[in-house]
């Protein structure tokens, strides 16, 4: 899928690095502060864009039931391969 830089038409795709460099930054006016998409190879790894244009991954995980989360690292300095290796170590 290819991402358009002016609009996500879903959050939930398969993260590849050309794809991840074209998220945009949330914009000013939404209620959240930062844009949460879904990698459809690995459950529960996210990415977030927060409104400076800062990417960063993420593993969201249930532990005895509570729901728990990791940063795994800041994107580009870790790449979506390095990102999904890390989440399935967690």
């Amino acid at each position: 899928m290819i991402v358009n830089s002016t609009d996500i038409t879903t959050k939930k795709f398969k993260f590849t690095n050309a794809n991840l460099k074209s998220l945009p930054s949330n914009s000013a006016n939404s209620s959240s502060t930062e844009l949460e998409v879904s990698d459809t190879e690995i459950i529960g790894l996210k990415c977030l864009s927060g409104k400076t244009g800062n990417k960063r991954f993420l593993l969201r995980y249930k532990f005895n039931g509570r729901k728990c989360s990791i940063t795994i690292g800041r994107f580009p300095d870790i790449d979506i391969n390095q990102a999904r290796k890390g989440s399935q170590k967690v």
